[in-house]
Protein backbone atom coordinates (compact mmCIF):
# COMPACT_ATOMS: atom_id res chain seq x y z
CA UNK A 1 0.00 0.00 0.00
CA UNK A 2 1.36 3.13 -0.50
CA UNK A 3 0.65 6.80 0.89
CA UNK A 4 -2.39 7.56 -1.12
CA UNK A 5 -3.93 4.35 -0.29
CA UNK A 6 -3.30 4.89 3.08
CA UNK A 7 -4.73 8.12 3.45
CA UNK A 8 -7.76 6.65 1.82
CA UNK A 9 -7.91 4.60 4.61
CA UNK A 10 -8.35 7.37 6.99
CA UNK A 11 -10.80 8.84 4.77
CA UNK A 12 -13.01 5.71 4.96
CA UNK A 13 -12.80 5.08 8.21
CA UNK A 14 -13.27 9.00 10.02
CA UNK A 15 -15.80 9.71 7.35
CA UNK A 16 -14.14 12.62 6.76
CA UNK A 17 -12.32 14.57 3.74
CA UNK A 18 -9.12 14.25 3.24
CA UNK A 19 -6.96 16.01 0.88
CA UNK A 20 -3.33 15.06 -0.50
CA UNK A 21 -0.24 16.76 -1.12
CA UNK A 22 2.43 15.01 -3.04
CA UNK A 23 6.44 15.55 -3.37
CA UNK A 24 6.07 18.94 -1.98
CA UNK A 25 9.30 20.61 -1.48
CA UNK A 26 10.71 21.65 1.66
CA UNK A 27 10.66 25.28 1.48
CA UNK A 28 6.95 25.08 0.36
CA UNK A 29 5.92 22.87 3.49
CA UNK A 30 5.24 25.89 5.89
CA UNK A 31 2.28 27.62 3.31
CA UNK A 32 1.07 23.80 2.60
CA UNK A 33 0.67 23.27 6.28
CA UNK A 34 -0.57 26.53 6.92
CA UNK A 35 -3.24 26.78 4.39
CA UNK A 36 -4.58 23.10 5.13
CA UNK A 37 -4.94 24.09 9.10
CA UNK A 38 -6.57 27.46 8.11
CA UNK A 39 -8.85 25.41 5.80
CA UNK A 40 -10.11 23.49 8.69
CA UNK A 41 -8.40 19.83 8.27
CA UNK A 42 -8.09 18.95 11.77
CA UNK A 43 -5.55 16.00 11.17
CA UNK A 44 -2.09 16.86 8.99
CA UNK A 45 0.09 14.60 8.12
CA UNK A 46 3.38 14.86 6.92
CA UNK A 47 5.72 12.04 5.43
CA UNK A 48 9.15 12.36 5.97
CA UNK A 49 11.41 13.99 8.78
CA UNK A 50 12.30 16.67 6.47
CA UNK A 51 8.91 18.15 7.25
CA UNK A 52 8.99 18.17 11.06
CA UNK A 53 10.91 21.75 11.09
CA UNK A 54 8.42 23.30 9.23
CA UNK A 55 5.66 21.19 11.78
CA UNK A 56 7.34 22.25 14.54
CA UNK A 57 7.06 26.32 13.24
CA UNK A 58 3.54 25.75 12.54
CA UNK A 59 1.95 23.57 14.89
CA UNK A 60 1.48 26.52 18.29
CA UNK A 61 -0.65 28.49 15.74
CA UNK A 62 -3.00 26.23 14.91
CA UNK A 63 -3.31 24.20 18.71
CA UNK A 64 -5.96 22.46 18.07
CA UNK A 65 -5.11 20.67 15.31
CA UNK A 66 -3.20 17.31 15.44
CA UNK A 67 0.07 17.31 12.96
CA UNK A 68 1.57 14.05 12.93
CA UNK A 69 5.42 13.89 10.99
CA UNK A 70 5.83 9.80 9.64
CA UNK A 71 9.85 9.33 10.05
CA UNK A 72 10.14 12.50 12.57
CA UNK A 73 12.49 12.41 15.82
CA UNK A 74 11.99 15.29 17.38
CA UNK A 75 8.39 16.39 18.47
CA UNK A 76 7.73 17.78 21.89
CA UNK A 77 4.94 19.45 21.45
CA UNK A 78 1.28 18.71 22.39
CA UNK A 79 -0.39 18.78 19.05
CA UNK A 80 2.53 17.29 16.84
CA UNK A 81 2.98 13.48 17.27
CA UNK A 82 5.74 10.98 15.62
CA UNK A 83 4.73 7.76 13.63
CA UNK A 84 6.91 5.56 11.45
CA UNK A 85 7.24 1.77 10.84
CA UNK A 86 9.81 0.74 13.12
CA UNK A 87 13.40 1.79 11.04
CA UNK A 88 15.28 -0.27 13.27
CA UNK A 89 13.72 -3.54 12.58
CA UNK A 90 13.37 -2.53 8.98
CA UNK A 91 17.46 -1.97 8.74
CA UNK A 92 18.45 -5.13 11.05
CA UNK A 93 16.46 -7.62 9.15
CA UNK A 94 17.83 -6.24 6.25
CA UNK A 95 21.43 -6.27 7.21
CA UNK A 96 20.77 -9.75 8.76
CA UNK A 97 19.75 -11.07 4.92
CA UNK A 98 22.86 -9.01 3.12
CA UNK A 99 24.88 -10.99 5.93
CA UNK A 100 23.94 -14.45 5.05
CA UNK A 101 23.91 -14.28 1.39
CA UNK A 102 27.22 -11.86 1.21
CA UNK A 103 29.67 -14.93 0.23
CA UNK A 104 32.75 -11.90 -0.48
CA UNK A 105 32.09 -10.87 3.13
CA UNK A 106 31.68 -7.29 1.84
CA UNK A 107 27.84 -5.57 1.83
CA UNK A 108 27.32 -2.05 0.31
CA UNK A 109 24.77 0.63 1.19
CA UNK A 110 23.64 3.67 -1.20
CA UNK A 111 21.65 6.30 0.58
CA UNK A 112 20.75 9.65 0.84
CA UNK A 113 20.44 12.64 3.90
CA UNK A 114 23.47 11.76 5.82
CA UNK A 115 22.90 12.37 9.81
CA UNK A 116 19.13 12.94 9.74
CA UNK A 117 17.94 10.09 12.59
CA UNK A 118 15.89 8.31 10.75
CA UNK A 119 18.29 7.23 8.46
CA UNK A 120 20.78 6.99 10.80
CA UNK A 121 18.34 4.33 12.59
CA UNK A 122 17.51 2.39 9.36
CA UNK A 123 21.54 2.60 8.07
CA UNK A 124 22.72 2.15 11.41
CA UNK A 125 20.38 -1.12 12.13
CA UNK A 126 21.30 -2.81 8.66
CA UNK A 127 25.48 -2.47 9.79
CA UNK A 128 24.73 -3.80 13.35
CA UNK A 129 22.19 -6.69 11.58
CA UNK A 130 24.89 -7.73 9.10
CA UNK A 131 27.41 -7.91 11.85
CA UNK A 132 25.68 -9.56 14.18
CA UNK A 133 25.19 -12.78 11.37
CA UNK A 134 29.22 -12.30 10.88
CA UNK A 135 31.24 -9.70 13.13
CA UNK A 136 33.91 -9.72 10.57
CA UNK A 137 31.81 -8.61 7.23
CA UNK A 138 32.98 -5.66 5.74
CA UNK A 139 29.68 -3.09 5.98
CA UNK A 140 30.47 -0.08 3.56
CA UNK A 141 27.85 2.92 2.99
CA UNK A 142 27.86 5.53 0.44
CA UNK A 143 25.62 9.34 0.55
CA UNK A 144 24.74 10.66 -2.48
CA UNK A 145 23.13 14.34 -1.94
CA UNK A 146 19.80 13.43 -4.00
CA UNK A 147 17.58 10.33 -3.19
CA UNK A 148 16.30 10.99 -7.04
CA UNK A 149 19.43 10.96 -8.70
CA UNK A 150 19.25 7.51 -10.58
CA UNK A 151 22.90 8.40 -11.93
CA UNK A 152 24.94 9.58 -8.99
CA UNK A 153 23.36 6.58 -7.05
CA UNK A 154 24.43 3.92 -9.58
CA UNK A 155 27.70 5.65 -10.18
CA UNK A 156 28.04 4.85 -5.93
CA UNK A 157 26.78 1.51 -6.14
CA UNK A 158 29.98 0.83 -9.04
CA UNK A 159 31.85 1.90 -6.47
CA UNK A 160 30.97 -0.47 -4.09
CA UNK A 161 30.94 -3.34 -6.57
CA UNK A 162 34.39 -2.56 -7.53
CA UNK A 163 35.36 -2.83 -3.94
CA UNK A 164 34.11 -6.53 -3.93
CA UNK A 165 30.76 -6.23 -2.66
CA UNK A 166 28.14 -8.72 -3.86
CA UNK A 167 25.21 -7.52 -1.61
CA UNK A 168 24.12 -3.88 -2.67
CA UNK A 169 21.49 -2.27 -1.23
CA UNK A 170 19.75 0.96 -1.64
CA UNK A 171 17.94 3.07 0.94
CA UNK A 172 16.53 6.39 -0.91
CA UNK A 173 13.94 7.56 -3.36
CA UNK A 174 13.55 7.11 -6.82
CA UNK A 175 17.90 6.60 -6.75
CA UNK A 176 17.36 2.99 -5.98
CA UNK A 177 16.80 2.14 -9.47
CA UNK A 178 20.11 3.21 -10.44
CA UNK A 179 21.63 0.89 -7.89
CA UNK A 180 19.16 -1.94 -9.32
CA UNK A 181 20.85 -1.14 -12.61
CA UNK A 182 24.75 -1.80 -11.39
CA UNK A 183 23.68 -4.68 -9.32
CA UNK A 184 21.71 -6.41 -12.58
CA UNK A 185 24.75 -5.79 -14.74
CA UNK A 186 27.66 -6.72 -12.22
CA UNK A 187 25.37 -9.59 -10.59
CA UNK A 188 25.24 -9.19 -7.36
CA UNK A 189 22.53 -9.08 -4.83
CA UNK A 190 20.28 -5.86 -4.39
CA UNK A 191 16.63 -4.80 -2.79
CA UNK A 192 14.13 -2.50 -4.50
CA UNK A 193 11.59 -0.03 -3.16
CA UNK A 194 9.25 -1.26 -5.20
CA UNK A 195 7.91 -4.83 -5.24
CA UNK A 196 6.38 -4.43 -8.32
CA UNK A 197 9.19 -4.60 -10.57
CA UNK A 198 10.60 -8.04 -9.51
CA UNK A 199 10.56 -9.24 -13.33
CA UNK A 200 12.74 -6.20 -13.78
CA UNK A 201 15.27 -7.35 -11.62
CA UNK A 202 14.64 -11.25 -11.27
CA UNK A 203 18.02 -12.10 -11.10
CA UNK A 204 19.29 -10.63 -8.53
CA UNK A 205 16.44 -9.08 -6.33
CA UNK A 206 15.95 -10.36 -2.61
CA UNK A 207 13.30 -8.29 -2.00
CA UNK A 208 11.15 -5.48 -2.32
CA UNK A 209 9.39 -3.49 1.15
CA UNK A 210 6.04 -2.64 1.91
CA UNK A 211 6.32 -0.20 4.41
CA UNK A 212 3.14 -0.33 5.67
CA UNK A 213 1.93 2.94 5.27
CA UNK A 214 -1.87 1.92 5.27
CA UNK A 215 -1.30 0.16 8.89
CA UNK A 216 0.59 3.51 9.92
CA UNK A 217 -2.61 5.82 8.43
CA UNK A 218 -5.46 3.49 9.93
CA UNK A 219 -3.59 3.27 13.22
CA UNK A 220 -3.37 7.23 13.33
CA UNK A 221 -7.41 7.42 12.36
CA UNK A 222 -8.12 5.22 15.44
CA UNK A 223 -6.11 6.88 17.56
CA UNK A 224 -7.09 10.36 16.62
CA UNK A 225 -10.81 8.95 16.51
CA UNK A 226 -10.47 8.11 20.40
CA UNK A 227 -8.88 11.39 21.37
CA UNK A 228 -5.25 9.46 21.73
CA UNK A 229 -3.28 10.90 19.45
CA UNK A 230 -1.72 14.61 21.41
CA UNK A 231 2.05 14.47 21.11
CA UNK A 232 2.34 10.19 20.95
CA UNK A 233 4.78 8.53 19.04
CA UNK A 234 3.40 5.72 17.45
CA UNK A 235 5.87 2.78 16.40
CA UNK A 236 4.89 0.27 13.89
CA UNK A 237 6.51 -3.18 13.46
CA UNK A 238 7.00 -6.79 14.58
CA UNK A 239 5.35 -5.78 17.62
CA UNK A 240 2.20 -4.60 15.87
CA UNK A 241 0.98 -7.85 13.83
CA UNK A 242 -1.16 -7.04 10.96
CA UNK A 243 -0.17 -3.22 11.29
CA UNK A 244 3.50 -3.26 10.12
CA UNK A 245 5.96 -2.94 7.36
CA UNK A 246 5.98 -6.61 5.41
CA UNK A 247 8.93 -7.55 3.41
CA UNK A 248 8.33 -9.37 -0.11
CA UNK A 249 10.96 -11.64 -0.26
CA UNK A 250 11.78 -13.28 -3.80
CA UNK A 251 12.71 -16.77 -4.43
CA UNK A 252 16.35 -15.68 -4.44
CA UNK A 253 16.40 -15.92 -0.56
CA UNK A 254 16.67 -19.45 0.14
CA UNK A 255 14.10 -20.98 2.65
CA UNK A 256 16.55 -21.21 4.95
CA UNK A 257 17.91 -18.04 5.38
CA UNK A 258 13.60 -16.99 5.56
CA UNK A 259 13.82 -19.31 8.34
CA UNK A 260 16.34 -17.69 10.01
CA UNK A 261 14.62 -14.27 9.66
CA UNK A 262 11.08 -16.05 11.13
CA UNK A 263 13.02 -17.73 14.29
CA UNK A 264 16.06 -15.12 14.90
CA UNK A 265 15.30 -12.10 13.87
CA UNK A 266 11.83 -11.54 15.17
CA UNK A 267 12.22 -13.29 18.31
CA UNK A 268 14.93 -11.11 19.17
CA UNK A 269 13.28 -7.98 18.82
CA UNK A 270 10.35 -9.20 20.46
CA UNK A 271 11.89 -11.04 23.59
CA UNK A 272 15.48 -9.48 24.02
CA UNK A 273 15.32 -5.89 22.84
CA UNK A 274 13.85 -3.32 25.09
CA UNK A 275 10.45 -1.92 23.45
CA UNK A 276 11.48 -3.65 20.26
CA UNK A 277 14.32 -0.22 19.58
CA UNK A 278 17.23 -1.58 19.19
CA UNK A 279 19.77 1.38 19.99
CA UNK A 280 21.72 2.74 17.11
CA UNK A 281 23.94 5.87 17.23
CA UNK A 282 25.05 7.77 14.01
CA UNK A 283 28.84 6.47 14.41
CA UNK A 284 26.63 3.20 13.29
CA UNK A 285 25.51 4.91 10.27
CA UNK A 286 28.76 6.56 9.63
CA UNK A 287 30.02 6.72 5.54
CA UNK A 288 32.73 4.81 4.23
CA UNK A 289 33.68 1.00 5.79
CA UNK A 290 34.00 -0.66 8.54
Amino acid sequence: MDKHDGLMTIGEELGAETAYTENAAVADAMDALRDYASRGFNLIITHGGQYEEAVLAVADDYPETAFVVVSGSIGGKPNVSLATSNDQQIGFTEGWLAGKMSKTKKIGLVSHLEGMPVMDRINGSQRIGAHAVDPEIEFCIIYIKDGEDVAAAREAAQTLIDGGADVVFSEMNRGWQGVADAAKEAGVWTNSRDPSVADQYSDVLLFGIDYGFNGIYSELAKRYNEGNLKGENVDIGYHTPGSGFKFEFTENVPQEVLDSIQNEVIPYFLNEVPNSQLEVSPEDAKSGCD
